[in-house]
């Protein structure tokens, strides 16, 4: 279930997703069904803004809930284990661009910070570009970015997943992009 508000610069998001799985283990002397639920709550608020004509700023914040829960009566203790992850993340950016004749200037910087079960995580990113409108454009841009993932929490539990095949621990990923073009 999503529902959403939007007035003027302001945008407002609400999200519950709910997966529930269902089973038979034959793997015992009886068999039985196991049940596994995965529930999701995300709240989105963003704000964006231009000044001036050449600046736009954006701010923004996000709070989610994550839980893995099982049903397993006759053996809990071979059955997954419940499991439950909160994120409260802000971030903010500022962009401007700016044209003086053929030639058109850009520059972005966007920071976001998490800070998920009890640890803090940044991601910065800064980027520019320049252009110039002759009969062919021709341009140049840089940028440089950190990114920081934890793994979905249901990947936990399947290991046999395209995403955990590199990643075998599951453990955080972190990235560092740098970037030139002409």
């Amino acid at each position: 279930y999503s529902m959403g508000y939007e007035i003027s610069r302001f945008q407002l998001d609400a999200t519950f997703r709910e997966l529930r799985q269902k089973f038979a283990d034959h793997s015992g002397f009886i068999a039985y069904d196991k049940e596994y639920l995965q529930t999701a709550r995300m709240l989105h608020a963003n704000f964006e803004s231009a000044y001036l004509r050449h600046f736009v700023v954006s701010a923004g914040s996000e709070l989610s809930s994550e839980s893995f829960f099982n049903d397993d009566k006759i053996a809990p203790q071979r059955s997954l284990p419940a499991v439950s992850r909160k994120t409260i993340a802000a971030f903010g950016g500022l962009s401007a661009t700016r044209n003086i004749g053929k030639l058109e200037l850009s520059a972005e910087s966007r920071y976001r910070l998490d800070h998920i079960d009890d640890k803090t995580h940044g991601s910065p990113f800064a980027g520019a570009a320049f252009k110039f409108h002759l009969p062919v454009t021709v341009g140049a841009q840089a940028s440089y970015s950190e990114s920081f993932r934890l793994p979905p929490i249901d990947a936990l539990f399947w290991r046999g997943d395209v995403f955990t095949e590199a990643n075998p621990q599951l453990r955080p990923e972190q990235a560092i992009s740098r970037e030139a073009g002409l």
